[in-house]
């Protein structure tokens, strides 16, 4: 038995040897918890769990809500049930020593306040009817004539680049004196790493949403839909630098000419890009561009006939002029 090996005879005179299946030691389980200080239940079991040997989290409080049925002639007082999870404030473990003592070690260093930044700035308009020339670049000249900055390197082939310059103080004094430039409206933001915050500027429009019945009465809806710039960031904060997913949405809504022109069309553009950027650098955006074609008439009032008519083109560029910095604690 001390080799685990065990023998024995048949009715044959045969002796067969056969394996002995040692004990399975059973390593005592232990409970842990812990009231988090900054961070939720569910992030810092995510983190623990690859450092861990086995052992289970408790993180989630099932919850379980009844609701009556109300039927006619029912006074059974049956109901549906409908169940939902909620994460929890104590982190609960239940595992070995060893690995209780590995959290301990380890929950110091990630249990700590979660980084959030200031997103200022302002949305600008800008219009050249003199050239065909974007917003960005329209920004880029001034940045070399009146800066010495050369940015064109960055905008080829983008959307957007960013610069040093000391602030949106800065940049404001470039422009402010510009008839290009129009300060549509300023935006100021305080975002968590890794979270979504949403700025808007425009108007809510009603549009007809779906048809419902009471009594054999149809009734129409009116649903009220969001229609001009609309800004989305989401920033990951990092020890040198800030990464920013950025959605920028220009949209506005028109008479319908087909099918349902009882509601209006609404018309939309939208890009999404990613930005890397230092503390306190200012970011320009561009890509959200829209045409509107002029039609102009001119001439004398005693002399009808002698009248001239011009057609011109004006585009508009949206720029989004952002300066990120962390927020010190």
């Amino acid at each position: 038995k001390r080799m685990n090996i065990g023998v024995t005879t048949s009715r044959d005179g045969v002796d067969y040897i056969y394996l002995i299946k040692p004990e399975e030691k059973k390593i005592p389980l232990s409970v842990f918890t812990y009231r988090p200080q900054y961070r939720s239940v569910s992030y810092l079991s995510s983190v623990l769990q690859g450092a861990l040997t086995g052992g289970s989290f408790s993180n989630h409080i099932q919850t379980v809500d009844f609701v009556a049925q109300s039927r006619p002639g029912n006074n059974s007082g049956s109901g549906n049930s409908f169940s939902s999870s909620v994460d929890s404030d104590v982190l609960v473990y239940s595992g070995t020593a060893a690995d209780i003592d590995r959290i301990k070690r380890i929950l110091p260093q990630v249990d700590l306040p979660q980084e959030q930044v200031s997103v200022s700035g302002f949305i600008l308009e800008v219009q050249d009817n003199k050239r065909n020339a974007s917003g960005l670049q329209i920004i880029a000249d001034l940045f070399k004539s009146r800066l010495g900055i050369s940015v064109g390197a960055r905008i080829d082939g983008g959307n957007s680049f960013t610069v040093n310059i000391g602030g949106l103080s800065a940049f404001y004094s470039l422009i402010k004196e510009d008839s290009r430039f129009q300060v549509l409206s300023n935006l100021s933001l305080t975002v968590l790493s890794g979270r979504d915050s949403r700025f808007s500027v425009g108007e809510d429009v009603p549009v007809l949403g779906a048809v419902s019945y009471d009594n054999n009465q149809a009734v129409q809806s009116v649903v009220y839909r969001n229609s001009g710039a609309i800004f989305v960031v989401r920033p990951y904060i990092y020890r040198d630098v800030i990464t920013l997913d950025i959605e920028q949405q220009l949209s506005n809504f028109v008479n319908t000419t087909t099918g349902v022109n009882s509601s209006p069309t609404l018309i939309k553009r939208e890009i999404k890009t990613n930005v890397v950027a230092r503390d306190g650098d200012v970011i320009i955006l561009g890509g959200l561009a829209s045409s509107k074609v002029s039609k102009t008439k001119s001439g004398f009032s005693f002399f009808p006939g002698f009248t001239g008519r011009s057609d011109g083109t004006e585009k508009t560029d949206i720029i989004v002029v952002l300066q990120v910095k962390k927020v010190r604690g």
